[in-house]
């Protein structure tokens, strides 16, 4: 009987125990199932569909893609065999787009506009294009590479380099000869020659190939090897029929009647000037300026002046209007009235807030009371951007004398010395008086601040070794050049979390240093250089901005291998802008600390904030939630660094989320090797691709750096795998980070 009861109790217990586990097995499908509700209503772009694509056609060069969409779309991204191509905003209702291109395989992402901005679908499955063309016509050539030029690094090492021709778009490939032979072709902007012999005269010629096959018109360069100071010049046995054009033309008064005419010299050898007046050859001359002693005041004189070798290749005519100086009393006075200006240049620093005071003087005849108008316009086109003016009296009826107020606020992009011409305008019942004004623009006495942030590409994660900083090497040190002495990426310099955004957690003394790569190294006081042989894009990139400032340029280091809005097992050490809920993002720390360091340079130099440079993304690759919220977090991110640096000297208009100080994205490495293949992104990494690709769309004030051909065989990859890009792509990607930062100041006027 006993026996019986206890087998009855473990009957009930075992029942007891399935019923348990059946409730578990319901409740845990129900919480998957709210889950995946969830993400899709947080990622509303998992449901965006692809675009189909019915065909692609190629015809003499021209790529046509017929396509159908389930959603009206803004604009399309077009990849080929991989690798992003172009955008296009497609025609209402139509269906198709048509672009210069080549074969291979196609495929196209939709970009929609959602109520968070943009959001993009999938890439379409890749459809192979149909080589239809029946058309016997000879290829049409392709452009002309441009910006044909060459750093020189010792005697026996130099690299040379070109920009896009004009149809960028079409272009395939490069060839450079050197002395007649083909040494490179690829689709690089750049090669390095390592085995010249000083002293020696090399000659290279340099053509593109567009999709169409077409061969362009080549430029050609000479080098000599070992001299610092090589310019595109004239090649002695080929009569190419242009030289480069006498630069800075200008002019200064001496007097009513006498001025002396200035320009650049044209580097070359036996090289003459011609100079011209109104049309007529005024001097041929070996020097590169002219006096004038006997002008007549008030009057306007048009100079032209080129220059011509000894071969007789001659440059384009520079021209520029001189307006000669009226008398302190103008002879307009006989008609009337007249205006001069006692002085008539003046320096104008960007900046000051006092500005310059120009007095003028206004001469009447006798009985004329008549309203006389005041009025200024440049002479040079539009270089009034960023400067302000204002007359004590714009109308002035019984006064002798008033007074023109000009201050000059500071641009986003920095300035050099330079001079800026105004006329200066009185008008009384349709005549006028006028006279020149002349400025002499001096930039603001502040150096300027560039922010690096991301994760290992922007840290640097070259070949190990290849840092050449020794005299006359690429990575060879500026004194121009500094950069924030910051502290290691570490665990131990960064175990705690209040570190992060701690001043002294975040450096090491001195606090500012000589930028040298490593730029994430910290230096000692006490060594000479630093002992990392890693190099990345930054101190390319300050080099290539170095030459369009008069100022020192900060860099701020902030970047931290492997990092990004996803969690990826970091916890807190994130990018993220905000703390969020999301499950699989990480914290705010990295982007405390960007600020941390960039508030600290801004105060300590009294610097300007002139760009942000972000290389970042395949940390946030490998998840889909990460990847779809990408476009949103990246925004987040670049309006609280924007809003949150501390002000400098531009004031409160230079803060804030839509603030002009560009943000400047690089595209993933597309690399191939031995150790892996990076060369085709999946549909989690080419969303990220894409957001990049189109980051001026999201976020204002912003560009992109394509990268897609740093890789080999022309570019090596860097450590560990080509997801790195290798010391030359480095190089040429920090001077393709500068261009892309001119792009948008240039495109936002500031140029």
């Amino acid at each position: 009987m006993c026996g019986k009861k206890y087998d009855s109790f473990s009957f009930k217990i075992k029942i007891n125990h399935q019923t348990l586990v059946n409730s578990y097995i319901r409740l845990l499908k129900l919480f998957v199932l709210v889950n995946l509700l969830v993400a899709a209503l947080a990622a509303p772009a998992w449901a965006m569909q692809a675009p189909q694509i019915s065909s692609v056609q190629i015809d003499a060069g021209q790529i046509a893609i017929q396509y159908s969409s389930p959603q009206a779309l803004l604009g399309l991204n077009v990849y080929r065999d991989g690798s992003y191509v172009t955008t296009i905003k497609p025609a209402p209702q139509r269906g198709s787009v048509q672009f210069s291109g080549s074969a291979g395989g196609y495929c196209i992402v939709g970009i929609v506009r959602s109520d968070s901005g943009e959001s993009f679908s999938p890439c379409s499955a890749q459809v192979s294009s149909n080589n239809s063309s029946t058309n016997n016509t000879p290829p049409i050539g392709a452009g002309v590479p441009t910006n044909f030029r060459a750093s020189i690094y010792s005697g026996s090492a130099a690299e040379l380099f070109w920009g896009l021709p004009s149809d960028a778009t079409s272009v395939r490939s490069f060839q450079l000869f050197r002395d007649g032979q083909l040494i490179y072709s690829g689709n690089g902007r750049s090669y390095f020659e390592d085995a010249l012999v000083s002293g020696r005269v090399y000659r290279y010629s340099l053509r593109s190939i567009n999709n169409a096959g077409g061969q362009s018109n080549e430029a050609t360069y000479v080098l000599v090897a070992g001299e610092a100071n090589n310019q595109p010049q004239s090649d002695p046995e080929q009569n190419t029929g242009s030289l480069a054009t006498p630069a800075n033309f200008r002019g200064q008064f001496y007097s009513a009647t006498a001025a002396e005419l200035f320009w650049n010299a044209v580097p070359g050898n036996g090289i003459q000037y011609q100079l011209f007046r109104d049309g007529a050859l005024l001097s041929t001359l070996d020097g590169h300026s002219y006096f004038e002693g006997s002008l007549q005041p008030g009057r306007n004189y048009l100079y032209e002046v080129s220059a011509i070798d000894a071969a007789g290749a001659t440059s384009q005519n520079v021209s520029f209007t001189l307006t000669a100086q009226s008398d302190s009393v103008n002879a307009d006075v006989a008609e009337g009235f007249g205006m001069s200006l006692p002085s008539n240049r003046f320096t104008l620093q960007e900046g000051n807030g006092s500005g310059v005071v120009v007095p003028i003087q206004i001469q009447r005849s006798n009985g004329n009371r008549s309203l006389i108008n005041l009025s200024m316009r440049s002479e040079q086109g539009d270089l009034s951007r960023f400067l302000r003016h204002s007359f004590d009296h714009t109308t002035i009826r019984g006064e002798s004398s008033t007074s023109l107020r000009i201050w000059l606020d500071i641009a986003a992009m920095p300035l050099q010395f330079h001079e800026r011409r105004y006329i200066v305008t009185a008008e009384q019942n349709g005549r006028r008086s006028e006279a020149t004004l002349f400025i002499d623009v001096e930039p603001v006495n502040a150096p300027d601040i560039y922010l690096l942030v991301g994760q290992s590409n922007m840290e640097g994660a070259s070949e190990r070794f290849i840092r050449n900083s020794n005299p006359g090497g690429p990575d060879e040190l500026n004194p121009r050049i500094r950069q924030l002495n910051v502290r290691q990426n570490s665990q131990e310099a960064f175990g705690q979390n209040w570190q992060y955004a701690d001043e002294g957690s975040n450096v090491t003394n001195p606090r500012f240093i000589t930028a040298e790569d490593p730029l994430h190294e910290p230096k000692a006081a006490w060594v000479s250089r630093k002992q990392g042989q890693f190099i990345g894009p930054g101190l390319s990139f300050a080099k290539a901005a170095l030459g369009e400032t008069s100022r020192e340029i900060y860099l701020v280091p902030a970047a931290w291998s492997a990092s990004g809005f996803c969690d990826n097992g970091f916890g807190d050490r994130g990018w993220n802008a905000y703390s969020t809920d999301a499950p699989s993002h990480s914290g705010t720390l990295l982007a405390d600390r960007a600020l941390t360091r960039l508030n600290m340079t801004l105060r300590d130099t009294g610097g300007i904030l002139r760009g942000i440079l972000w290389h970042q993304g395949e940390a946030d690759s490998n998840n889909g939630d990460c990847a779809y919220r990408y476009q949103e977090n990246l925004r987040r991110l670049v309006e609280r660094i924007r809003g949150e640096a501390r002000g400098d000297r531009r004031g409160g208009a230079a803060r804030g989320s839509d603030s002009d100080v560009p943000f400047i994205v690089g595209t993933m490495s597309k690399g191939q090797d031995e150790r892996g293949n990076f060369s085709e992104f999946g549909e989690l990494k080419t969303v990220v691709d894409t957001v990049h690709r189109n980051v001026s769309i999201s976020i204002p004030h912003a560009g992109f750096v394509n990268n897609d051909d740093l890789r080999p065989p022309t570019y090596h990859c860097g450590d560990n795998s080509c997801v790195h890009f290798g010391g030359a792509a480095y190089r040429e990607m920090g001077y393709r980070f500068y261009q892309a930062l001119r792009g948008v100041w240039t495109r936002d006027g500031n140029n």
